[in-house]
């Protein structure tokens, strides 16, 4: 409505005003009248634009606008920051992972040299032992050899004797001075070869010295080393075979020796008459010539 109210009154001031200078030139006395009523339009004219609700909505949609602008501005920007945001997020975590899979496989790496140091530490003390339960068990593996062979089958190592040699294996045989004293420490002088005759179980982890002449005396090497069998009869005629894993030195048949050993088997072969001799199997520590 004010548009066209506005569209009226420039339109008659238009026109009053055309008149008014009709009636100027003509000197017509209505002239006045005309421009003050051109006048009055043309406030009517201002007074319509300023009212005219298309004015409003024109600075209201200007506004609204500038509004969505400022949004479209502010959304962006914040759409832009939470890209970055997201970026930086994502690089974060890429680098938390990388550094997390760098740790765990730092920490494999490290558990597994742990473990394979252990497991060649394990080795080689399982070697260690094994070579020193070899060295400490070679008496006992040469007897469990022996005595079968010379008993012709009639007797084996006892258990009980081949731990005795194992644990005592830096006495068989003795060859340092400290070792035979320790040696002769062992001995058992109660233990005479009566009671070997007699039983023997009794006295297979006890050292025992017996003395007597050698009725033979030999020495072989085998895969063992050098190895000597000594026989002997004692004060009592009694046979005595002692096995000593090493060389018995200058002595020989028909000389007085000193045997100090472990009881090992009781058996029996037959002699020279034709009948059969009754013999004590001695694992040697010592074996001495006396004068």
């Amino acid at each position: 409505m004010w548009m066209a109210i506005g569209l009226l009154s420039f339109l008659a001031c238009i026109v009053l005003v055309v008149l008014g200078l009709i009636s100027l030139i003509k000197k017509k006395p209505n002239k006045k009248k005309l421009f003050l009523s051109s006048v009055a339009c043309f406030v009517i004219f201002i007074i319509a634009i300023a009212a005219s609700p298309t004015t409003e909505t024109g600075t209201a949609n200007n506004s609204d606008e500038a509004v969505t602008a400022v949004g479209e501005v502010s959304t962006v920007n914040a759409d832009t920051q939470d890209d970055a945001d997201a970026k930086a997020k994502k690089e974060a975590d890429k680098k938390a992972k990388q550094e997390a899979e760098d740790k765990a496989a730092a920490d494999k790496k490290a558990k597994e040299d742990a473990e394979a140091k252990a497991q060649a530490e394990a080795d080689a003390k399982a070697a260690a032992e094994a070579k020193e339960l070899e060295k400490k068990s070679h008496a006992s593996k040469v007897m469990e050899t022996v005595v079968p062979f010379i008993t012709e089958d009639m007797a084996e190592l006892d258990d009980s004797t081949k731990k005795y040699l194992i644990e005592h294996n830096e006495l068989f045989p003795a060859t340092t001075v400290e070792s035979k004293n320790a040696a002769i420490a062992e001995v058992d002088p109660n233990i005479t070869s009566r009671h070997l005759f007699k039983n023997i179980t009794p006295y297979l982890t006890k050292m025992i010295e017996i003395s007597g002449d050698v009725v033979q005396i030999s020495e072989e090497e085998t895969d063992f080393g050098t190895l000597a069998t000594v026989h002997i009869l004692n004060d009592n005629g009694d046979s005595i075979i002692g096995i000593y894993n090493g060389s018995t030195g200058d002595i020989l048949d028909g000389d007085y020796v000193v045997l100090r050993g472990v009881p090992t088997a009781s058996y029996s072969f037959a002699n020279v008459s034709g009948g059969t001799t009754n013999a004590i199997l001695l694992t040697l520590s010592t074996i001495n010539k006396s004068q």
